[in-house]
């Protein structure tokens, strides 16, 4: 059930560099999101007394498997995120808090 799109090589202008696997936004939206906030949902009941811990633990990770179904054991990026404009660009467009402006360098490297 793997989902990447493309395997990336992002270069920054300081010459760091980084792998990352791009994903589409929505299967972020429906699995990775709905599986992360099912388990902080499942972390909250562990504190709870008088409940199954090991099977709260295994639902637990069943969410962590289904997301990593989906982007694979690495980093990750959506087809809606700031990095892949870069691709585009040439330019990491962040707020200003973030960053600002980047340049960097969006390689795919495998499909």
């Amino acid at each position: 059930m793997n989902k990447i799109l493309g395997t990336y090589q992002i270069t920054y202008q300081r010459g760091i560099t980084q792998i990352k696997n791009l994903i589409s936004h929505d299967d972020y939206v429906n699995i990775i999101r709905t599986n992360k906030k099912r388990i902080s949902e499942l972390e909250d009941l562990l504190e709870k007394k008088n409940i199954n811990k090991k099977e709260i633990r295994e639902q637990i990770q069943q969410c962590n498997s289904s997301i990593k179904d989906v982007v694979g054991s690495g980093e990750w990026f959506t087809d809606g995120s700031p990095l892949y404009g870069a691709f585009k660009t040439g330019i990491l467009s962040l707020p200003k808090h973030q960053g600002g402006d980047t340049k960097c360098k969006v390689e795919l490297i495998n499909e």
